[in-house]
């Protein structure tokens, strides 16, 4: 199941107590991406430019007290296909998920959504994740962890 919305912001944004965090448009690499979470959500410490990190800070607002989020990303940032399915990948399954806050609550709304424009990318690259098994997925996360060290070196 596809928990990702699709709309203009104003459709998302009705709950004044969310907190709803604006990904900008241009992003043009998964590290200006990862950055631009890290501010927009004042991620906790030394935050590392780096998929599992990202996933695991999505996943336990404990530095945060709302209950309602919204991610909101003004389009889908230019990355690698690998870099844009993982980062769907992680969405979307945070958005099934029930992160917590600072005081260990249940956030009782997360909504990640993106313009309308996007629908029909975003949700072939979803049916696309949804065809992959475990192995497979595991593989595409090591190839990109290693193409990465590779470009640093």
């Amino acid at each position: 199941m596809v928990n990702i919305k699709f709309g203009k912001l104003e459709d998302f944004n009705k709950n004044p107590d969310a907190y709803v965090g604006i990904i900008p448009t241009g992003i043009a690499s998964k590290k200006e991406l990862l950055q631009s979470y890290a501010d927009v959500f004042k991620f906790p410490g030394n935050f590392c430019d780096n998929w599992d990190y990202f996933d695991e800070l999505l996943s336990d607002f404990s530095w945060l007290s709302n209950k309602h989020f919204v991610i909101y990303h003004e389009d889908v940032p230019n990355l690698g296909d690998k870099d844009v399915l993982i980062l769907l990948k992680i969405l979307n399954d945070i958005s099934h998920s029930n992160p917590y806050t600072k005081d260990k609550d249940l956030i009782q709304t997360f909504i990640v959504a993106f313009p309308e424009q996007y629908k029909e990318r975003i949700e072939k690259i979803l049916e696309e994740i949804k065809n992959l098994d475990d192995y497979q997925l595991n593989q595409i996360y090591k190839q990109n962890r290693n193409e990465k060290s590779h470009k640093r070196g």
